[in-house]
Formats: structure tokens, C-alpha cells, sequence
């Protein structure tokens, strides 16, 4: 862990320092020879080493994703963000049966003819061993949050699976055995038998029922798939999979310009280096991927709400989006997106300098001290933060703590150690936020790292729960979202989007921002002797619908 006081920072050395970096990537970028790709196979890259291909213990994002290529889920999530049929025939609801009257039962019923990629048949019992290991503490799983609210799973026959839960849940559909969201569906005839489910075989040779089958792993280097001739959605298009692992974003960089690899997902930093590329598209997607700024209301410095108000407007949380992403993200106004449905900015601190002056007036904390992850995005917004404060009379130290301790059980987060800190979260779909906000959901059982403590906002987000209403939800979320702008218990910065890099000479690629980019990988095609256009300055803005 570092630790770097803002009032050392020198504008001179932060630019040079940016320099650098700049000059090492374009100097990459000119270095390497280009690979080539052989005309069947396509190459996605990805960031960091992958643990384990076992999806029942992803736990990077990368690994979540990737099992989206050779697994399934009941359910997956589509382009739009909404649950749709994966191994289930239809997602359940209230209309379709799917889902009782009371809400808290609900109905799978599962394709008939699916097999495992080894021959074997894909039951019911599949679904059902995988919900054992999901509940087992003693599997190193990723994410067991959605399974809280399960009282039990039962297997009428091979193709019914009934869930039953505690309480009726609004998002429980789309949170259930979803693929690429800690819910792809495991084979109970290779892994019941397991000694050890974390250490198993099946982690480095796994065996699903999705469009891609394993072929062979070097660790740290590349995962070799093969199209499933047995796929139940029909045989993929593209023949053979590489996933190259990438230690860098600027090695990324340089595996798109030299076409080294096909498609790439990439840090803002790098579009001055790949616009203009005639071989690539650059798509940039709004997502649900928001960096916000959460005060610890138990720390005595911010317990007043007016110091927190006051810290909220001077905050420039347009130039702040702006600056930190390239251009590429939007200011936050509250942990709901502006697209969503139930988004209601009302009573949302804005910028206003001069107000938050006259606010904080004899309350002044003699000093704050900010945690941040480490990375260039956060980095940016803390150091503009400390900017902004000192305006009013507030000195920042800024201490820079990798995710892994910022995160860990023992860390500044769940022991509550820490008065400001920048963080960085993926969020789904559904407006639903109760594990950020709610009294029960403070750490160690969840992620209300402000510590808020409201009844209010604690029924409200039960009630909106417990209903399939949307607008009834919408009315209560907008009832939260006042509620919590009031009390300031977190600033929302910004929504990052994702920024995909795909050579032109692959068509069908969507993409998804939420869980993976192989949510329609079977769809993927080659484009032979594609005619490659001149080259374009700008980027293609995948727009939510």
C-alpha cells in the first residue's frame, strides 16, 4: 500500500509521468510483429490470468465471463439487460405460470436433449447439485448473495426444477443460475464425487453444455475452445476459440493494431492510440458500471449530513466523468443509471461551489482521508477530489490499496476503518440496491459501506422487493433515491461504459455490459476478404434502448 499526500502532487510530475506511460505504449505498439490468426479460429484477449475454469469458483470478472463461452445458466442476460431462456425453455413469470401468485415459488422447466459435452444427459440433478455447491461454505464460491432468499430446490421430475423462497423477489429471476453471473450450471456426474471441489481436476479441463468446448490451457497464456457440434442452439459459427491472456491494457493495445488478436476490451486511455485503425471497430456501450465516492457515517468527521452535502457540491461531477474516462463515461447523479426505468434525480446534490462553502462554514474537518484502488481511473478522481476540497479548506490524503485489501474480510471497508472512499462497482439491471443501502446489508453481511441506517428506506426497498408492479417499483425507488440524496450517504461520480475493440472481420458480435462478452459468442461469424474502410477518427456509440 502506498500512501500519497495531495499536497505533494505537482502538476509537472503527474504530466510526465502520463507521458511516459503514453510513450511506453505507442513504443509497444511499434515494437511487436503481427500474428497471424489462422482463418478459422478467432482470438479474444483478455486482462490477467484466469484462476480457475470452474464457474462455480469465478472469481474475476474474467473468469465469470469466459464461462458464458462453455457453460450455461438457466437463464442469461442479453444485449438489453434483460433475463432471457438459456437451459430453460422460458424465463419464468407471472403471466406464463412460471412464477406463483404469491411470488414466492418458482418454476424451470428445462430443455429436453441437452447433453454435456462428454455425451452425458443434462437433468434436473444437474440444477440441483449445482444449487449444493452455491450454498456450500466450504466451496470457494464467488457469490452466494442472490441464494440467500432460497428455502429449498426441489426436482419433481428431470426437467422441473421448483425454487421456493423466503420472501416474494422482483429480481430473483434474473439473479438465479443466471451464466456469467455466478450461476452457470455445473455436471453432478463429474463433481459429486469430488474430494474437493476447489482443488478438482475439473477447474483445469471443464466439461459444459455451451457452444464451446475445452481444448487445452496453457496457464497465463492461452484457453483453446472447439465449436460444440452438439450445441442445443445449433453448431457456432466460428470453428476454434483462443483466449489470450494479456498482462496489460497496452499489450492489449498492441495485439489489436497488429492484429495479433481479434476483439479486446480496453481502458479509455487507450483510444488516442487505436482511432483512426481501419481493422478495428471501437464500440462504446453505456453500462451499469458506476465509480462513486462513499463518506463512512460512522467516522466522526462526517457524521454531520451538511459536511456531506457540502463535500457533495463541490464537486464537479461532469468534468470529473469527463476527464477520468476520455469522454467516454457520464456524470452519476444517483446509483441508479439515467436509462433505467425507475431513475429519479430529485433532491440529488448538484455542483455548486459556492453554496457548499457556505454549508460547511464552521465545520470544516481539519483533514480527510480517501482511499482508492490503485488504478488510473480512480486514481484521476481522487486527486480532482482533493482539488476540490482544499477549496474548502479541507486537506486530503489520498492512500492508494490494492482491490484485494480494500476488499479483504480484515479490510478498511468491512472493519469500517476509513472516512472517504473511491470505489468502483458493477450493478445490475434491475434498480433494485439493497446491499448498498439497506441497515442489514452493512458489512461483514453486505456492501452498505456508508453504514446507512434508515427504516424508512429499509421497508421501502423490502416493499419494491416483494412486487412484480413496475411502476409501483419505480415509485418506490424514486421514494429511495430522494430518501438517500438527502441524506448523502455516497456521491455517484460517474457511468463508465465498456469499450469493445473487434476487428472488422468479425460480424455478430453485440455487446452485453453486464456479465459477458460471450453472451451470443454462437452467433459470432468470419467475414472473408471483408472490405476494410478508411479509416475513422471517431467510435461507434452503442446506444441502451
Amino acid at each position: 500500500m502506498t500512501r500519497l499526500s495531495t499536497e505533494a502532487q505537482k502538476p509537472r510530475a503527474r504530466v510526465f509521468r502520463r507521458l511516459v506511460r503514453v510513450l511506453f505504449a505507442c513504443f509497444a505498439l511499434a515494437s511487436c510483429a503481427p500474428s497471424v490468426i489462422p482463418g478459422d479460429t478467432v482470438r479474444v484477449a483478455i486482462e490477467g490470468d484466469v484462476p480457475s475454469l470452474n464457474p462455480v469458483l469465478a472469481f474475476t470478472y474474467q473468469a465469470n465471463a469466459l464461462s458464458e463461452a462453455m457453460f450455461d445458466g438457466l437463464v442469461k442476460i442479453d444485449a438489453q439487460g434483460a433475463p432471457v431462456p438459456d437451459l430453460a425453455v422460458k424465463v419464468p413469470t407471472l403471466a406464463n405460470g412460471g412464477i406463483s401468485p404469491d411470488g414466492r415459488t418458482i418454476i424451470y422447466h428445462l430443455r429436453r436433449g441437452v447433453r454435456w459435452q462428454d455425451g452425458a444427459r443434462f437433468t434436473s440433478s444437474d440444477v440441483a447439485f449445482t444449487y449444493s455447491l452455491l450454498r456450500n461454505p466450504r466451496i470457494n464460491g464467488a457469490n452466494r448473495l442472490p441464494y440467500r432468499n432460497v428455502v429449498s430446490l426441489s426436482t419433481p421430475d428431470a426437467h422441473t426444477v421448483i425454487v421456493r423462497l423466503r420472501a416474494p423477489s422482483a429480481v430473483a429471476v434474473r439473479d438465479l443460475f443466471c451464466v456469467g453471473n455466478d450461476g452457470a450450471i455445473v455436471p453432478r456426474h463429474l463433481l459429486a464425487a469430488s474430494r474437493d471441489v476447489n482443488t478438482d481436476r475439473f477447474g483445469r479441463h471443464p466439461v459444459g453444455t455451451g457452444p464451446y468446448e475445452f481444448v487445452s490451457w496453457e496457464h497465463g497464456t492461452r484457453i483453446v475452445l472447439r465449436a460444440n457440434r452438439d450445441y442445443f442452439a445449433g453448431v457456432p459459427h466460428i470453428r476454434r476459440l483462443e483466449i489470450v491472456e494479456l498482462p496489460s491494457d497496452a499489450t492489449m493495445a498492441n495485439e489489436l493494431q497488429t492484429q495479433a488478436v481479434d476483439i479486446g476490451e480496453v481502458e479509455p486511455a487507450m483510444l488516442p492510440l487505436l482511432r483512426g485503425d481501419r481493422h478495428l471497430r471501437i464500440l462504446v456501450t453505456p453500462s451499469y458500471g458506476a465509480t462513486y465516492v462513499a463518506f463512512n457515517l460512522a467516522a466522526p468527521s462526517l457524521r454531520d449530513r451538511r459536511v456531506r452535502r457540502s463535500l457533495a457540491e463541490a464537486i464537479d461531477r461532469a468534468r470529473l466523468a469527463r476527464l477520468s474516462s476520455n469522454g467516454t463515461a457520464r456524470a452519476a447523479i444517483t446509483l441508479i443509471p439515467p436509462f433505467a426505468f425507475a431513475f429519479d434525480p430529485s433532491g440529488a446534490a448538484r455542483y455548486h461551489p459556492l453554496r457548499a462553502a457556505r454549508l460547511i462554514a464552521g465545520r470544516v474537518p481539519r483533514a480527510l482521508d480517501v482511499l482508492e484502488s490503485g488504478d488510473e481511473r480512480s486514481r484521476v478522481i481522487a486527486l480532482m477530489l482533493a482539488r476540490a476540497w482544499r477549496r474548502l479548506g479541507i486537506r486530503t490524503d489520498i492512500r492508494a490499496m490494492a482491490p484485494n485489501l480494500l476488499y479483504a474480510a480484515r479490510g478498511p471497508l468491512m472493519r469500517g476503518t476509513f472516512e472517504v472512499a473511491v470505489l468502483e462497482q458493477g450493478f445490475d439491471a434491475d434498480p433494485d440496491r439493497s446491499s448498498f443501502i439497506v441497515s442489514s446489508e452493512a458489512p461483514p453481511k453486505g456492501r452498505n459501506y456508508a453504514r446507512l441506517t434508515d427504516p424508512v428506506v429499509d421497508r421501502w426497498a423490502k416493499e419494491a422487493l416483494r412486487t412484480n408492479d413496475t411502476s409501483e417499483r419505480a415509485r418506490l425507488y424514486a421514494l429511495i433515491q430522494r430518501r438517500v440524496s438527502r441524506d448523502v450517504p455516497f456521491v455517484p461520480i460517474a457511468w463508465s461504459s465498456e469499450i469493445d475493440v473487434v476487428n472488422r472481420r468479425i460480424a455478430g458480435y453485440v455487446p452485453e455490459p453486464i456479465n459477458s462478452q460471450f453472451w451470443n459468442v454462437a452467433q459470432w461469424r468470419i467475414v472473408p476478404g471483408r472490405v476494410v474502410p478508411p479509416p475513422d477518427r471517431g467510435t461507434v456509440l452503442v446506444r441502451r434502448r
